[in-house]
């Protein structure tokens, strides 16, 4: 991450942007089936737990303000 911040007054800002790799988990309960369009040669079954996992580029661009009381 890299950032510059401005103050002008009583108002700040940070302007920040950054480069890495994310690593994403995620488990995901089913508490009840309903699908119009069902997947071929897939079964769910309620309260079933299914666990997915994914790692991705990810670019990260913000601003951020703030105020001085």
């Amino acid at each position: 991450m890299i950032g510059r911040q401005s103050c002008r007054k009583k108002l700040t800002a940070d302007w920040y942007g950054g480069v890495g790799l994310r690593f994403r988990m995620m488990s995901v309960t089913l508490h009840e089936i309903y699908s119009q369009y069902p997947l071929p040669g897939r079964k769910d079954y309620p309260d079933n737990t299914e666990t997915g996992a994914s790692f991705f580029p990810f670019v990260n661009i913000g601003l951020r303000m703030g105020f001085e009381l």
